[in-house]
């Protein structure tokens, strides 16, 4: 079960902490990460411990030590905390309480909340009362482990020894439950936090608000947002832009209006990532004037200007609404503002360029990302194969794998279903079949879809055998039939079977 380990560590904390405080256990246990020296290749020290502290006189000073660690863990050296802590257990200094918890946070950082535990433990045999800052600590670790489920048994554990859960333990449950997707739990943790008295803060709200956003429950995250005001807790930049990107997802066009009427009346703006994300959302919708619109203020705003990603996501937008002049209109911007053409926007013009027929275009624009030393990826060549078979022209498709190949990059699922899943269209089957034994031979599952396409095509074409063939094959292979795959067998039972060849699908 999920909640065994976190059930040992709490037996092993309550045991040290029942047990007489005489003899303390060893601080030096085998519990740093594997290669501490690993973490800083210059450093020739006892156990990777940083040169200043093998300098430092043996008479030790508890305050000295401390600011020491925290200054190492201000700079993220948590590896380094953790060599100088057994340094400091070889040369028989006993670890004070806020050292201890020093190391334990270093150990959930580097998500080894197991570890931490450990800690604990030695904390309550030394006779030391853990504070909720300690089992906060814990709590944000298992978290970010993905162990929610035993980070909400500690709140147990907790409060068994005296510590009172405060607005962070909850925060970093709502947070934590909000990421593992389980939204009620998340909701159940906020309004117990109100039934204990426990004043929810703006950390609080704003990780369930993005938990409800990210899953399209924009209205409950607007809920939320009424809440905190009742409760005196001001929404700021990041409540409002997450609840943008929900609006942006639930095409809540008059709310997202309103809400950006609301900020404004707040001097609050949009951040880049938000205006991004609404250029993106109206261009995928096909609100290209809004898309434009948007844009426009981004390069009027004296706060921010287009980025990169402002500039990929107009153009995209623009080239799906086949408005290929105001494309290379915004291309040459990018040039004279020394934005830098990156491989997603010439793979953005060349898929729209070439999906839209405009080939002379797409094949200059392929010729200038080489030139201009941008290379092209997997994406790259599989929209050029994809649109190339959706006009039926196969040899120019081949001419691409062709490079591709030269260029080393392997195919991958998505090239070989659009290769098998084109030709299977266009008819050209024994090509298409040579493809799916190659993908099988590359160890590459086919999808359901190219399967059932593949699948399709045989049985129109009248090889009901050699279809029934390779649905056995796919079984042997883990894939189940589905019902489109038994449906169209069905269709296929009533024609004449043209099959004779009783070829076997084996990668060659």
């Amino acid at each position: 079960m999920i909640q065994r380990p976190i059930c040992r560590s709490i037996s092993f904390c309550r045991s040290l902490s029942s047990s007489p405080t005489s003899n303390p256990p060893s601080l030096l246990i085998d519990c740093s990460p594997p290669n501490v020296e690993s973490a800083n290749p210059n450093s020739n020290n006892l156990n990777g411990a940083p040169k200043e502290f093998v300098k430092m006189p043996p008479a030790y000073n508890h305050s000295d030590i401390n600011q020491f660690l925290t200054e190492l863990v201000n700079k993220k050296r948590f590896h380094h905390v953790i060599a100088v802590h057994k340094k400091l257990d070889l040369d028989g200094v006993a670890s004070h309480f806020i050292t201890l918890s020093i190391v334990m946070r270093c150990y959930c950082s580097l998500g080894r909340t197991c570890y931490g535990f450990g800690l604990l433990g030695i904390i309550l045999k030394k006779g030391y009362k853990a504070s909720s800052i300690i089992f906060n600590r814990l709590m944000i670790g298992l978290c970010s482990e993905s162990r929610v489920a035993e980070a909400t048994l500690l709140v147990k554990f907790m409060e068994e020894n005296g510590v009172s859960p405060d607005v962070k333990t909850y925060s970093a449950l709502i947070d934590g439950w909000c990421k593992a997707g389980n939204l009620k739990a998340a909701e159940t943790m906020f309004y117990e936090m109100k039934s204990k008295g426990i004043p929810r803060d703006l950390i609080t709200c704003n990780a369930l608000i993005n938990g409800f956003c990210k899953f399209g429950k924009w209205r409950k995250a607007k809920g939320i947002i009424d809440e905190m005001k009742i409760e005196g807790v001001v929404p700021d930049a990041i409540t409002y832009n997450t609840l943008i990107h929900g609006l942006c997802i639930g095409c809540a066009w008059e709310e997202f209006r309103s809400m950006l009427v609301e900020m404004k009346n707040q001097r609050i703006y949009p951040s880049v990532i938000t205006y991004n994300m609404l250029i993106r959302s109206f261009s995928q919708a096909g609100r290209m004037k809004e898309a434009k619109g948007v844009f426009s203020q981004m390069k009027s705003s004296t706060r921010m200007l287009p980025d990169r990603v402002s500039y990929n996501s107009i153009i995209d937008g623009l080239c799906k609404a086949y408005s290929w002049k105001e494309a290379k209109g915004i291309v040459c911007q990018m040039v004279i503002n020394g934005v830098i053409l990156d491989v997603i926007t010439y793979n953005t013009m060349i898929n729209g360029f070439s999906s839209g027929g405009k080939w002379e275009e797409a094949k200059g624009i392929f010729s200038a990302m080489k030139r201009n030393g941008v290379s092209p990826d997997s994406s790259t060549y599989n929209s050029l194969i994809h649109n190339w078979l959706c006009v039926g022209n196969w040899e120019e498709a081949k001419g691409v794998i062709h490079e591709m190949k030269n260029q080393g990059i392997c195919g991958d699922i998505v090239m070989y279903s659009t290769i098998v899943r084109g030709l299977c269209k266009i008819g050209y089957m024994d090509d298409a079949k040579y493809a799916f034994c190659e993908m099988l031979k590359q160890k590459i599952q086919p999808s359901a879809i190219t399967f059932n396409e593949f699948f399709s095509a045989l049985v129109v074409l009248g090889k009901v055998s050699e279809a029934s063939r390779l649905q056995k094959l796919m079984m042997e292979r883990g894939e189940r039939a589905d019902t489109i795959t038994y449906h169209t067998l069905v269709l296929g039972l009533g024609l004449d079977d043209e099959d004779q060849s009783g070829d076997v699908y084996e990668p060659t």
